[in-house]
């Protein structure tokens, strides 16, 4: 049965469910630690906005590690994966979730889930440090070894043209970042374009929306630290990707969540239950809003 609930604006961050938005944020996913995945649509009403419980259901058994949307220029379809060694692509059928297709992994996890922006490609990253692209509805895969131990997090570029990864993960004990560039043709290789070591502890990668052609804004967040990295790159990649400016934000506790402006000028990082937001001055500066 549906029930309303009021939800805050700035849907302050729970860390033991995590929050997942669809393509226009129109709706949210929540996903709990016993497998449970919620599914709520956003009203706005005067000055406040509310959620209202549209569907839930039981997507895995025990914790769900990872969760995405893809576009709606396809179906209307999420892809989970959980500790119970499975990946299930999900598919909305009279506001009822019903599994279009499970993959198991034997003694695979998976660590983390994501959808390209612009194609029915959908990203893998697993605790064994492989990456692995599975193509079309025939899911059809790929992968490339990644990382010597696991791969954590991972994020595609927004983009119309290129099929871009950024991937963060360890190896050897050390925290490393890595761009991959997806060629899908008759056969799909997953070359490495660039690497940057950082602090332990990593987790989050994330790319703004991509403006400029020649350039790439990625956020790294790794302890108490969020990294801003301007990169230089060529689109038809003759020339290797060039860090060409760095900042870092030195935070009070770990970043839970990171997420861009449609335009990518505005940062939002979420740590204990705050809202950080940092705007980009003329000058390629992200400064604090206060």
């Amino acid at each position: 049965m549906n029930k309303q609930i009021t939800q805050f604006s700035d849907f302050s961050f729970d860390p033991e469910f995590e929050i997942y938005t669809d393509y226009y944020q129109n709706k949210i996913a929540q996903v709990t630690n016993q497998g449970t995945v919620r599914i709520f649509e956003l009203i706005n009403k005067k000055d406040k906005q509310m959620k209202r419980l549209a569907a839930e259901f039981q997507a895995h058994q025990g914790q769900i590690n990872s969760m995405s949307w893809l576009s709606p220029k396809y179906e209307n379809l999420i892809a989970t994966c959980g500790q119970d060694n499975q990946i299930k692509i999900w598919k909305e059928q009279a506001n009822q979730w019903k599994v279009e297709k499970e993959i198991k992994l034997n003694n695979l996890q998976a660590n983390i889930i994501q959808w390209a922006e612009n194609k029915y490609i959908l990203a893998v990253g697993y605790n064994n440090g492989y990456l692995e692209v599975i193509e079309g509805q025939e899911y059809k895969v790929t992968n490339t070894n990644a990382y010597n131990q696991t791969l954590l997090c991972l994020d595609w570029l927004k983009s119309d043209q290129e099929q871009i990864i950024v991937t963060g993960g360890l190896s050897e004990n050390q925290s490393i970042v890595k761009i991959w560039n997806v060629i899908s043709d008759s056969q799909t290789i997953i070359a490495k374009v660039y690497e940057y070591k950082c602090g332990q502890g990593i987790r989050h990668v994330k790319f703004a929306p991509q403006i400029f052609n020649s350039e790439l804004q990625l956020v790294i967040s790794y302890e108490s630290c969020v990294e801003i990295q301007t990169l230089r790159y060529d689109v038809e990649f003759a020339k290797p990707i060039e860090l060409q400016k760095s900042q870092k934000i030195l935070l009070n506790n770990v970043c839970q969540k990171i997420s861009w402006s449609i335009l990518g000028n505005e940062l939002t990082i979420y740590v204990d239950n705050q809202m950080l937001q940092y705007y980009q001055s003329e000058e390629n500066e992200y400064l604090r809003q206060i």
